[in-house]
């Protein structure tokens, strides 16, 4: 065998292998694996998972699905266990829990000490009490929907910037229509009346009168003058309605498909879809207040936050602001059209122009950034209590306005009780 410096060849290759292995080895061994825990399961999330590992190869993300339903309980779970992942979801009305149970990692220090990222650069919705907990993926905002086919054939203005609650009652009678005499509306002014099943969509309808769920404190506010003048207003709209109301408007509705319904209140949930579905023309208008109130609507959205007991700070770090940044953005574009990150609301124009072709789109479609200018977090974020924990009596009280069992001041007053009734130390 032939020697090189006295090193034969067969010897080179077992040294080279070895240090094949080594690197290999000490690669591998470099690569930290985070836990990714959300509450979607959208099919993008495999897609997006990737194309993160692409660029950061050191950094091996492991997802986890949750229940959005009992996604408090699950996490609490983990951290008992344990098992915390290292970034997770957060909703708006779940964090005083998490908080209280020191499970979220402050993130104004990460911010402090990464000059590639500001917090400025994100939509500036409240994200904690008393410090910065979360990041925004998506913002969810709450404006109006509105048949623009409808408006036009009976000959009314379309609602506007400035529009009042009385201005509303105004146009949902005139645009209601009995086509065929029997006594029953085939065309409704509006509808969604029965979408005030969860604490922030309430708020929705409550806000335009300068009520609100909770108060500035955390205790139930329903037994003011404001939310007894909201629950009459939409008690008193339903009571015009002859033979039945409209009812729950979702992304498929029959009803709203059918274009037999003129104005009702929706998010940025129902734009896709909609706009995937519709076949008349139609458009966004604000949410109506009523003079003197302060604009504003119900802000929520999609945020995640990092484990306050994270081995891998760092990792979770570069995880979270690659997901809730323009890279992610460019990922879900077909999820949402209204991103928490300033830098991505390119990315969603440009996809929303890209469907004129082939959706019908809202003539207005910037109107829903534009609303972020006036959105805060749900009243029930200042309280003690879960979404899921106060679902059951909205439901029966809100079911009991659409179905008039009983006068909407009896009801809300009902509500207020078992409100009260499940505060802590009670």
């Amino acid at each position: 065998m032939k020697r090189l410096l006295g090193v034969t060849s067969v010897q080179l290759a077992i040294v080279a292998g070895c240090l094949v292995l080594l690197v290999t080895s000490t690669a591998w061994a470099a690569k930290t694996k985070i836990v990714f825990a959300e509450s979607t399961a959208w099919p993008e999330w495999p897609q997006f998972i990737e194309r993160f590992e692409e660029e950061y190869t050191d950094i091996d993300v492991e997802p986890v699905v949750l229940q959005h339903g009992t996604l408090a309980e699950s996490l609490v779970k983990f951290a008992a266990g344990g098992q915390m992942p290292d970034v997770f979801t957060v909703l708006h009305d779940i964090l005083p829990g998490l908080l209280s149970h020191s499970l979220v990692a402050p993130l104004e220090p990460f911010f402090a000490r990464d000059n590639s990222v500001s917090i400025r650069e994100y939509v500036p919705l409240d994200m904690g009490p008393k410090g910065l907990w979360a990041l925004p993926l998506t913002i969810n905002v709450w404006f109006t929907i509105y048949n623009r086919s409808l408006f036009a054939e009976a000959g009314v203005g379309f609602p506007n910037e400035g529009w009042s609650m009385d201005d509303l009652d105004s146009l949902a009678t005139k645009l209601a229509v009995d086509t065929d005499g029997d006594g029953i509306t085939d065309v409704w002014g509006f509808q969604g009346v029965n979408l005030m099943q969860s604490a922030n969509q309430i708020d929705t309808f409550l806000w335009p009168f300068g009520a609100s769920l909770f108060d500035s404190e955390g205790a139930p506010a329903l037994n003011t003058p404001a939310a007894r003048q909201s629950f009459e207003f939409w008690e008193n709209l339903l009571a015009r309605s002859t033979g039945r109301y409209a009812g729950y408007i979702s992304s498929l509705d029959t009803v709203w498909m059918s274009g037999n319904v003129a104005m009702g209140f929706g998010d940025r949930v129902y734009l896709a879809p909609i706009s995937q579905n519709f076949g008349y023309e139609w458009g966004l208008a604000p949410l109506p207040f009523q003079p003197g109130v302060k604009q504003q609507t119900v802000g929520t959205g999609h945020y995640f936050g990092i484990s306050a007991t994270t081995k891998h700070p760092e990792e979770a770090w570069t995880f979270l602001k690659w997901v809730t940044g323009p890279k992610g953005h460019s990922v879900f574009k077909v999820k949402a059209p209204l991103p928490g990150h300033m830098r991505a609301f390119p990315i969603y124009q440009q996809f929303w122009e890209s469907r004129r072709g082939d959706w019908n789109l809202p003539h207005n479609i910037g109107l829903v950034t534009a609303t972020t200018s006036y959105a805060a977090p749900p009243s029930i974020m200042r309280s003690g209590y879960t979404a899921e924990q106060i679902k059951p009596s909205l439901v029966s009280a809100i079911n009991g306005i659409g179905n008039r069992t009983a006068p909407a001041t009896t009801l809300i007053s009902e509500l207020q009780r078992q409100l009260e009734a499940m505060a802590p130390g009670h």
